[in-house]
């Protein structure tokens, strides 16, 4: 971005600002846009996984926006939500979710370039009134462990999502009384682009006083709406009972196109 701000004259900016101010959102998608279809690649996001050897993850329009529907459906997006955003966007839970799920939402975002800055971050969560916030299990940890982050500058927050690595029970724990925010924990991966389930807060239905479970310890949550998770023997591919162990098969529009030159590579 940095480079590209560079090349952009003084008067090409002031232009370009009139034209966004007076110009309908039409005329400027035309001038502006490209035109591409839901199954053309948007993003190329490179990831090791657990295997080592380095990946190009190929996202499609469909698997974004697809995710993103999913994600503020679950999360119950609202109007006067505002995001606290730290993640770094070349990783693909900081590319969709604090960056696009916002922008086509049309909620503000709070940027700070550094997830470990703990005081900072609450500073600008204090000053900016945000309602959600993501971060990882590590990152969780830091804010929990920082004496100069006072827990009223995390007053505002309705809910934290921790994804990219597993939440540790006693961080979850430590976080959520110190600062009276719930963690909901979210799993899935690059190739999922990249929430496949996530754990929810119980909710109280008024209609037959029954409590609807969404959170279960020790669990990565429930499948997203159009989404669906089958546990099978590694070996056979055979569905196997529930509660025992074995491999995770993921199905839905969020699961990506394939891996960058190498369309031989199982989705996995």
């Amino acid at each position: 971005m940095e480079d590209v701000k560079a090349g952009v004259s003084k008067a090409e900016g002031l232009l370009t600002m009139l034209m966004v101010s007076v110009l309908p959102a039409g005329i400027l998608s035309r001038w502006y846009g490209r035109h591409s279809r839901l199954h053309d690649t948007a993003a190329i996001l490179f990831s090791s996984g657990s295997e080592g050897a380095p990946k190009g993850v190929m996202l499609s329009h469909r698997n974004i926006l697809a995710n993103l529907k999913q994600i503020a459906d679950v999360l119950n997006v609202r109007d006067e939500d505002c995001i606290m955003a730290t993640l770094p966007l070349f990783h693909a839970f900081g590319l969709t979710v604090t960056c696009f799920m916002p922008l086509l939402e049309g909620i503000p975002v709070v940027c700070h370039p550094d997830p470990t800055d703990a005081q900072n971050i609450g500073k600008g969560v204090a000053r900016y009134k945000a309602t959600m916030m993501c971060a990882t299990s590590t990152f969780l940890r830091l804010y929990t462990r920082n004496k100069r982050l006072h827990p009223l500058m995390f007053s505002s927050l309705r809910i934290a999502v921790a994804g990219a690595e597993r939440l540790d029970p006693k961080i979850q724990q430590d976080f959520e009384q110190r600062f009276k925010v719930p963690i909901v924990e979210g799993y899935g991966c690059t190739e999922t682009t990249p929430v496949a389930g996530v754990n929810l807060p119980d909710h109280l239905s008024p209609e037959g006083w029954f409590v609807q479970e969404g959170t279960r310890a020790g669990t990565v949550g429930l499948a997203l709406p159009g989404s669906t998770f089958r546990i099978v023997d590694p070996v056979s591919l055979e569905e196997l009972p529930t509660g025992e162990e074995g491999l995770i098969l993921i199905g839905g529009t969020q699961i990506m196109q394939g891996y960058l030159n190498n369309p031989e590579k199982p989705l996995m």
